[in-house]
């Protein structure tokens, strides 16, 4: 299982950065440097690559906060909070935990950049995991919800029988 996990990631990798995957691949600098490159598909696949592939280096978490905060790219942006929950799994970060959360409740952000703020909580917390689709933040879902007055029955209600 955890070898076919791996071939699809791989397989991902190579349709993001093409030919440049084999450089990534030989040495962590090349890696680095593309955190920097213009192309928004190869600074994705260097932070994947930088937390799971390489040896993980304390520097390391600023440098991917600050893509998480300041890319222009909203699915740069996204992926770098993915892996700052990778990065920071278990440790219960509460600063962390305060800017996730503040982005997950924020309305104003885009479900996706949501969606992978709460993906990098649960990581945060090491909580269990169970379905992607849990964490999908719908942008036009109906936020009102009936409150108790609206559905229970009133005077207007007489052809429903009440008990005595």
């Amino acid at each position: 299982m955890k070898n076919r996990e791996s071939n699809r990631l791989i397989e991902l990798w190579k349709a993001m950065a093409g030919d440049s995957l084999a450089d990534l691949l030989k040495n962590r600098e090349s890696t680095e440097k593309a955190l920097c490159d213009m192309d928004p598909n190869l600074r994705k696949v260097a932070i994947s690559l930088l937390c799971s592939h390489w040896s993980r280096q304390p520097e390391l978490r600023s440098q991917i906060e600050k893509m998480a905060n300041e890319d222009a790219d909203l699915g740069v942006r996204g992926v770098a909070i993915v892996h700052l929950g990778v990065i920071c799994r278990g440790t219960n970060d509460k600063e962390l935990g305060v800017k996730l959360a503040n982005i997950v409740r924020n309305e104003h952000q885009p479900a996706r950049l949501r969606s992978s703020a709460y993906s990098a909580l649960i990581n945060l917390r090491a909580l269990p995991f169970l379905s992607p689709i849990a964490t999908l933040f719908y942008e036009n879902q109906n936020k009102e919800f009936p409150d108790r007055k609206s559905t229970r029955l009133n005077s207007s209600h007489t052809d429903i029988s009440r008990m005595p």
